[in-house]
């Protein structure tokens, strides 16, 4: 399981790469139809493909120990207590991200049943831009089993599976 869950989130970054590449070309193609006096509306490409490459990144991200975290509060706790506030967040992001993921799908199923068509040049169906977003959100899930066993007291919580000492961690992943 733990691979398949590896090998979805190495695919959500791939798939985010794409879509980052795609909002360059897009600007390239601006910029080169300016050049010759085109114009070329694709904000709407652009905005879909900056949702995608978010939320299909999340996951990838989030394994890579590269999320952004405060640590002021985890840094200040030691023992039971600083497991107790890794748990907590942990449990926190696991119960947003639950949220998240249960209103994006809800929002996809509808844009589907209604026919929900985007307003600008591309009339594209909005479930399929959405799309992304709702299975971008559902990806970490898969992760937070990852966080819980780095909170143990003494180990920096670190997806990597390193502790401050330098020591690698068993990850139980078989890896």
């Amino acid at each position: 399981m733990r691979r398949a869950l590896d090998a979805l989130y190495l695919w959500s970054g791939y798939a985010a790469a794409v879509f980052l590449v795609a909002i360059a070309a897009t600007v390239v193609a601006q910029i080169v139809g300016r050049f010759f006096g085109v114009a070329i509306d694709s904000t709407e490409s652009a905005g879909f493909s900056m949702a995608a490459a978010t939320f299909l990144g999340l996951a990838h991200t989030f394994k890579q120990g590269s999320h952004i975290r405060v640590t002021l509060l985890i840094g200040l706790a030691k023992g039971r207590a600083r497991q107790a506030i890794e748990l907590w967040s942990v449990g926190f992001g696991a119960i947003g991200m639950a949220y998240f993921s249960y209103w994006a799908g809800d929002l996809v199923y509808y844009s589907y049943v209604f026919h929900e068509i985007s307003p600008g040049l591309l009339a594209v169906p909005f479930w399929i831009p959405r799309l992304a977003m709702a299975l971008g959100g559902r990806d970490p899930h898969g992760g937070h089993d990852r966080r819980v066993p780095a909170g143990r007291p003494g180990g920096d919580p670190d997806l990597r599976g390193e502790r401050r000492d330098g020591a690698r961690r068993d990850s139980g992943g078989g890896e």
